[in-house]
């Protein structure tokens, strides 16, 4: 049944990259410029590498290989969603030993993360396609975590839901359409796509797992959120204002709904249904990240955190101020290295808060950031220029953040087995490094400034 499905699937992607390559083969050339800051990722995901499992390494070497593939697709329209939704169907072949796959799969997430994370200002498309990655890992990492607590036949059905994610993802994608389409047309396509969708889902759900199709109408749900977000439009600042205050009633209560009814799963389905209409990408990663979080909490056997804890609750103030501080640096630098900057800060923030207070402050720390980035996000359009664009980043980081704090638990068991002075020193040590790396692209955007101005003056 996994082999047929995941040929089904890995034929959607084939198809969405082919007639994306055909349909972009002369308005897009390819830039070589996109490579120019790889080494800066590849860099940070070294750093990483020193503190992780074999099979994370793994994992994250694969990711980066896909992460330049992305790179190359990033100004072909959607191929490179269709690259990630063949990779799922070849992900879904993956040996069922939830202990080996869960870090692999993350690993893979962080890998990508760290090579296209840096260029996603200069493609808006590539936000989508991370956006495709990070729920369909979450999907996965999730499925195979309740794998991990599952027994006898119960497993099964819990290895398909997965699937059925994946599935989903796919042919969202399929007939998404696009926004320079007439009205008319790019109607129907979303029709269409909805319709495939929810088709595809009820089979696999119903037939092929025998429950009851109660994650195909969380699905269901999403997609109606990403029309109502996604083709709402808006011209005067009350509009916004409006709009605004209406998405965030509006998806707060569907997640909690979701969380509610379908649990983790419910909410990471319905993020993959706001993939339907481009535009609702922060309802779809508000949405998926929760599962990547929850993982983390359930992999050291606890069900919740407690905020009133003094230590988690100074990561939930983390977590916001972080998101805040990060808007600070994404308008005050220009240029694509503030990327670098911000990942480099996300990878010391989220593993830093792991080592110094483990595993409630980390996991309340990202639950913050989550937050506090999504109502940027859907506030954006009220922010200056420069900050526009920061709540999709903020949230693609956070993504980037969850899938590093799964792999790192060797880092959080080295600061419980720490003593005070060892701390001291990783802390210095830390400080020196981003001091380093903040002035030198603060140098580098100081030189850029005076190069401009001078050619001004010639």
């Amino acid at each position: 049944m996994t082999i047929a499905i995941s040929l089904g699937i890995a034929a959607v992607g084939l198809l969405v990259l082919g007639a994306e390559l055909w349909r972009t083969r002369t308005a897009w050339p390819w830039d070589p410029g996109l490579l120019r800051l790889v080494p800066g990722g590849l860099l940070l995901l070294l750093v990483l590498g020193w503190g992780v499992g074999l099979p994370v390494r793994l994992g994250m070497g694969l990711g980066a290989g896909l992460g330049l593939l992305l790179l190359a697709l990033a100004p072909y329209g959607r191929a490179g969603q269709g690259l990630v939704v063949l990779v799922s169907a070849a992900a879904l072949l993956l040996p069922g030993d939830p202990q080996g796959v869960m870090p692999l799969l993350a690993g893979v997430g962080v890998g990508v993360g760290g090579v296209t994370i840096p260029m996603v200002g200069r493609w808006p498309g590539l936000g989508m396609t991370l956006t495709q990655v990070w729920l369909s890992i979450a999907g996965m990492v999730w499925g195979s975590r309740l794998m991990q607590i599952a027994s006898g036949e119960e497993r099964w059905l819990l290895e398909g839901i997965p699937v059925v994610m994946a599935l989903v993802v796919g042919a969202g994608s399929l007939l998404m359409g696009w926004q320079d389409q007439p009205r008319w047309q790019l109607g129907l396509a979303r029709v269409l796509a909805a319709g495939l969708a929810v088709f595809a889902g009820l089979i696999v759900e119903r037939n092929l797992l025998g429950q009851s199709g109660s994650l195909t109408l969380f699905m269901a749900v999403g997609m109606i959120l990403a029309v109502i977000v996604g083709t709402w439009e808006a011209g005067q600042e009350t509009d916004y204002l409006w709009r605004g205050g209406v998405t965030l009633a509006v998806a707060g209560g569907a997640a909690l709904l979701a969380l509610r009814l379908g649990g983790s799963h419910g909410a990471a389905v319905m993020g993959l249904g706001c993939l339907l209409v481009p535009g609702a990408e922060a309802i779809a990663l508000f949405l998926g990240i929760r599962p990547l979080v929850q993982s983390l909490i359930d992999g050291y056997g606890l069900t919740n955190i407690s905020l009133t804890h003094s230590y988690t609750n100074a990561g939930l103030f983390l977590g916001i101020a972080a998101v805040a501080l990060g808007g600070i640096l994404w308008g005050r630098y220009q240029g694509s290295w503030r990327s670098i900057l911000l990942a480099a800060v996300t990878l010391g923030g989220v593993v830093g808060v792991g080592y110094f207070f483990h595993t409630q402050p980390q996991a309340a720390f990202l639950l913050g950031s989550l937050m506090a980035a999504f109502v940027v996000a859907v506030l954006a359009p009220l922010t200056p220029l420069p900050w526009q664009s920061w709540g999709i980043m903020a949230l693609i980081l956070v993504g980037w953040g969850s899938l590093i704090a799964l792999v790192t638990p060797e880092i959080l068991q080295a600061g419980i087995d720490a003593s005070r002075w060892q701390r001291l020193l990783v802390l210095a040590v830390a400080t020196i490094l981003v001091g380093i790396l903040a002035g030198g692209i603060g140098l580098a955007q100081q030189g850029r400034s005076h190069t401009a101005v001078e050619s001004q003056v010639r």
